[in-house]
């Protein structure tokens, strides 16, 4: 199936509540060769997208999952903003975790590419809450 139609049936699966099945042909679909972006993404979101917040309904497999997920799209690309978007995910993944370190090296990493001021932002209020976690260690 190529990558277009199967993000075409994911998303319909998604969008007709049946996001266990959206979950499932994507995961097939890695298991057979690796994802593109547009794929690894929808994968990603319906894991349930980083926010930096503690998710009470996501596992520690999903939050393992999710990671693997950063680490594989990051691999993908080398253009900045791209690049940018998987460490920001990958650092609030990170905070979900209470992992403090993992994401201050990831937000720091979102800073220094700079391709995007909206990511920079969003990595500035990560970095405030990471210090808060290290803070209360």
């Amino acid at each position: 199936m190529s990558g277009v139609s199967l993000v075409f049936q994911a998303l319909s699966f998604s969008q007709n509540g049946k996001r266990g099945e959206a979950v499932a042909i994507l995961r097939a679909a890695r298991d057979a060769g690796p994802l593109d972006d547009a794929a690894t993404s929808l994968l990603f979101a319906l894991l349930g997208e980083g926010t930096g917040q503690e998710v009470v309904d996501i596992d520690d497999d999903d939050h393992d999952e999710r990671l693997e997920l950063c680490d594989h799209a990051l691999g993908l690309s080398p253009k900045p903003l791209l690049r940018s978007t998987w460490l920001l995910r990958r650092g609030l993944v990170h905070l979900e975790r209470k992992d403090a370190k993992g994401a201050v090296l990831d937000l720091q990493g979102v800073l220094r590419l700079a391709a995007s001021p909206t990511h920079e932002q969003s990595a500035r209020a990560a970095l405030l809450r990471a210090a808060a976690i290290m803070s209360r260690r």
